[in-house]
């Protein structure tokens, strides 16, 4: 009974994530939060391989209206935060309190990371592949209409390595940064 009850609820998510709008709009105050202590937080992917990470982070389509503020924090202690992808096609992307593509925000922007002890990677790997990371940053097609402060303190033994590797690869690197010049491999945030 237990698995057929574990069956229908896996069912149900799926269907809920398939269903997930591909806009979201906001309508008052939005507030990211991440605190990890002892951290390790992976998002790996092989084979044809495109790896997506966002931790307090807007990617794509995403509007936050007047009437608040958009505070995205990622307080990491003992870190180690990576992204990777490997090989074929690889495709790596990880974005930390960060708006990412087409965002919008019509209030007060606040965009925190802190990491102690940190080392934050993104990688791809391979031939033709693209590593993006933005670390309290916008990339993109993102406005901000109001006041925006980008803080990003990596202390201790610190690191922060962007590498993409591999025949005509391409890394992008942004921290506390706004970057609409780079070329996005996943144009508006959206990849496929």
């Amino acid at each position: 009974m237990k698995s057929i009850a574990f069956f229908a609820l896996t069912a149900l998510a799926s269907t809920a994530f398939a269903a997930s709008p591909s806009t979201m709009v906001l309508n008052g105050p939005s507030t990211q939060k991440t605190y990890q202590a002892n951290t390790n937080v992976y998002n790996v992917s092989n084979a044809d391989t495109q790896a997506f990470q966002n931790v307090s982070s807007n990617t794509a389509g995403v509007s936050i209206t007047a009437g608040g503020v958009s505070n995205q924090t990622s307080n990491l202690t003992n870190s180690t935060v990576s992204n990777y992808a490997n090989q074929k096609d690889a495709l790596a992307r990880q974005n930390l309190a960060s708006n990412n593509g087409e965002v919008t925000i019509n209030a007060k922007s606040e965009q925190t990371v802190y990491a102690k002890n940190a080392y934050v990677e993104n990688k791809a790997d391979g031939t033709d592949a693209k590593a993006v990371q933005n670390i309290a940053s916008n990339y993109g097609n993102v406005t901000v209409n109001q006041h925006s402060i980008q803080y990003a303190s990596l202390t201790g033994n610190s690191g922060t390595v962007n590498k993409a590797l591999g025949h005509n690869a391409y890394a992008v690197q942004n921290i506390s940064s706004n970057d609409a010049c780079a070329e996005d491999p996943c144009p508006g945030g959206r990849c496929k």
